[in-house]
């Protein structure tokens, strides 16, 4: 559980720093669900990550305030302490269609607007782990991806850099920076189509 929460807690901050289109510390991001953790455990709670869902909401609904996760952490200590099971007088569909509507949303973010964002071999490496997620279970998938990825590497395909050269580094700048404006238009085009 522990490798599944530091990898979901990776890609939580990963999700998370493209909508947000800057870079992240994964550090003190990783760290605080790591605290946190330490402190669920110690009160008898359970493991867990970012609601980087409700983050991503937040921020395509123009929310930019940390108002949003305090009312959040409120509204469920309500609920907790609550004498009365306010959550039973919900109608299932509604939890049910909001886990639908999230999971599409994630779907169509990671399996088709991905493809114009990586190379195609990172393409294949990501449906290829979905896929086998879906066949096997979560842990197998990841393990498959992890291998696919490195076999990638080994044969010399173009799978990402992931190199600390800095003069790599200023080249790949200098492209994000050139493709920034062909995702300020993107966002611009979803942004008006969005409800």
């Amino acid at each position: 559980m522990m490798l599944v929460v530091a990898l979901s807690s990776s890609l939580d901050v990963a999700a998370i720093e493209l909508d947000l289109g800057k870079d992240l510390d994964y550090n003190h991001e990783l760290k605080t669900v790591g605290w946190s953790n330490i402190v669920s455990g110690m009160t008898g709670g359970y493991t867990g990550s970012y609601i980087f869902s409700q983050s991503i909401f937040s921020l395509r609904s123009g929310i930019h305030s940390r108002w949003a996760g305090l009312f959040v952490a409120f509204f469920e200590a309500v609920t907790v302490v609550s004498p009365v099971s306010i959550l039973s007088y919900v109608p299932n569909f509604v939890f049910g269609s909001l886990l639908v509507m999230i999971a599409v949303d994630l779907m169509v973010e990671w399996l088709w607007d991905l493809r114009s964002k990586v190379t195609l071999a990172e393409y294949a490496v990501a449906l290829s782990t979905f896929g086998t997620m879906i066949v096997f279970g979560v842990e197998s998938g990841i393990l498959f991806g992890i291998l696919l990825y490195v076999i990638m590497v080994k044969a010399g395909m173009d799978v990402g850099d992931l190199s600390d050269d800095e003069s790599e580094m200023q080249d790949e700048e200098k492209h994000l920076l050139s493709s920034d404006e062909v995702l300020r238009k993107q966002e611009r085009k979803y942004n008006a189509t969005s409800y």
